[in-house]
């Protein structure tokens, strides 16, 4: 066999570049909280204390408050550093800065600083709740997520007075009610229980869908009164209502908003507990997203 070479030259052989991606942004859900009049995002818990400036005292109507620049930010934090983020589904803002703070309320005697009326930042530090904290340009709120990542959205209160009745008569006539019922009669309640009933309606502002949310709620703390059950139904397209959860709150107190944070269209509830916690986020079923609280000092009857 013959050989012929050829004159044409190979051609050139270039390198492929690896394209970047920019990092995937996190889902992670802060709650907002107030200090003096800043808001601030609590990014993580500590319990121990990283190094920080001078803490400033900043005492609310019940909630002491100390606040330190931090020495340095912790790379999984620094996620969050000038980005902006939507509070409570609507109000943009951006993270001016981060801080060390910490949070507590009640009386110092309550946690052995018997000669203090006043606590100091030293006491909060060592007895409250200390988190590293994102501070914001601006908005109010009680949950955030960072701009980019999935939306949470929020549910809007709607008029439904027909499914709303409907809702509260399956709440009474639930085993929840029944309870609620005897323990009306054997701490001599003025009244019937069901006045404790508190109906609304929610508006799914994706898909459209009416859910309704039925809050039995009369507690008396130390050996009184405890009725708190919970109920949510949706309202199905042909007019019908589904009872999808019947349980009682735990410790929450109170339900201050449907949300959906996983956009599967069934709402999670935002809410607060008595002493604590002062804000949490939960499934319809009972399970945890979320919560941030405050440690209280004092008695609670």
């Amino acid at each position: 066999m013959i050989a012929i070479a050829s004159s044409a030259e190979a051609a050139p052989i270039h390198a492929v570049t690896a394209i970047e991606q920019p990092p995937a942004v996190p889902d992670t859900i802060a709650f907002a909280f107030q200090a003096g009049n800043d808001t601030y995002l609590a990014l993580e818990t500590v319990s121990e204390l990283p190094k920080h400036g001078k803490p400033e005292l900043v005492a609310d109507d019940y909630i002491s408050a100390a606040i330190a620049s931090l020495r340095e930010v912790p790379a999984a934090d620094r996620v969050w550093e000038g980005r902006e983020v939507i509070v409570d589904g609507t109000c943009h803002a951006r993270v001016v800065g981060f801080a060390l703070v910490g949070r507590v309320t009640g009386d110092p005697g309550y946690a052995n600083e018997e000669h203090d009326i006043t606590w100091t930042p030293a006491q909060i530090f060592e007895h409250g709740n200390v988190t590293i904290a994102a501070k914001l340009d601006r908005c109010t709120g009680t949950y955030a997520r960072l701009a980019g990542a999935p939306a949470i959205r929020p549910f809007t209160l709607a008029e439904n007075d027909d499914d709303a009745v409907e809702a509260e008569t399956r709440m009474r006539d639930s085993s929840f009610g029944a309870d609620a019922a005897k323990q009306w009669v054997d701490f001599k309640m003025d009244g019937q229980w069901d006045s404790a009933m508190t109906a609304q309606t929610w508006r799914d502002p994706d898909r459209g869908t009416l859910w309704i949310t039925v809050h039995a709620h009369s507690q008396e703390q130390c050996g009184g009164i405890d009725v708190n059950a919970w109920g949510l139904f949706r309202v199905e397209s042909n007019g019908s209502l589904t009872t999808v959860q019947l349980r009682n709150l735990g410790d929450l107190e109170q339900v201050d908003h449907l949300v959906d944070v996983d956009g599967d269209g069934v709402p999670e509830l935002v809410g607060r507990g008595w002493i604590t916690p002062d804000a949490a986020i939960e499934s319809a079923s009972g399970t945890t997203i979320g919560s941030l609280s405050v440690p209280f000092y004092g008695c609670p009857c």
